[in-house]
């Protein structure tokens, strides 16, 4: 019959409709898990990326440290050298002062002796 037959019809459409329902929620949450895959790979690469970054400043900021004490050493270097400079210019001077003394002395010891012995010769 004519209403059994459009009975037939509209459970056919339906169960398309419930299908094309299915299939769509089907996809919808294929899509929803890529899109859940993809955020969550950004976010590792996020965390990755910002972990490459700390540890290039953790290593910057260790250089540049390390570059701050070697110049510190290396000041402090060239002014013990300075110093040790200076110390031996005090040194020579005062060693040439000592031999200036004792060759006035040694001069002056033999001019006595020889003042001595010309008197004695007298």
């Amino acid at each position: 019959s004519e209403a059994a037959q459009r009975s037939e019809q509209a459970d056919e459409r339906l169960s398309e409709r419930q299908q094309e329902a299915e299939r769509k929620r089907h996809q919808a949450a294929q899509d929803a898990g890529r899109r859940k895959q993809r955020a969550e790979q950004a976010l590792k690469e996020k965390e990755r990326k910002v972990a490459e970054a700390e540890r290039k400043r953790k290593q910057a900021s260790e250089q540049a440290a390390a570059k701050r004490e070697e110049a510190i050493a290396g000041r402090a270097r060239e002014a013990r050298l300075e110093q040790l400079d200076d110390d031996a210019g005090a040194l020579a001077k005062k060693e040439q002062a000592l031999t200036a003394r004792d060759e006035a002395q040694r001069l002056a010891r033999a001019a006595g002796e020889k003042k001595a012995a010309r008197k004695s010769t007298r």
